[in-house]
């Protein structure tokens, strides 16, 4: 069952970074979180080795930090800049898929 939740969150999580570079600015803002809490919740089960882990909180948290500006960059007007920032957590985002997907095989 474990298996299954990990396998249908980071399906999830791949089609979250797919999604954020097609939908408007706050539907990317929002798929992202939705990514990150899919992809702890991922990694929180996974067998990894704690670099492995560590790589995946510091990847997550960066691209939190980067939703949060890219939230506020769109409240205050600057969607292009939002955009670029939404390009940038959906790398780090596939950066924790990858090393999560690594720690499996």
């Amino acid at each position: 069952m474990q298996k299954l939740a990990a396998i249908t969150a980071l399906l999830i999580a791949l089609i979250g970074c797919s999604v954020i570079q097609q939908a408007s600015v706050p539907e990317s803002i929002a798929v992202g979180y939705l990514s990150i809490e899919a992809i702890a919740e991922t990694a929180a089960d996974a067998d990894l080795d704690e670099p492995a882990k560590d790589r995946v909180r510091s990847a997550l948290q960066e691209a939190k930090d980067i939703l949060d500006s890219a939230t506020d960059l769109y409240e205050a007007g600057f969607e292009a800049q939002a955009e670029s920032a939404l390009a940038r957590a959906s790398q780090l985002l596939a950066t924790a898929q990858e090393i999560l997907t690594r720690g499996r095989n």
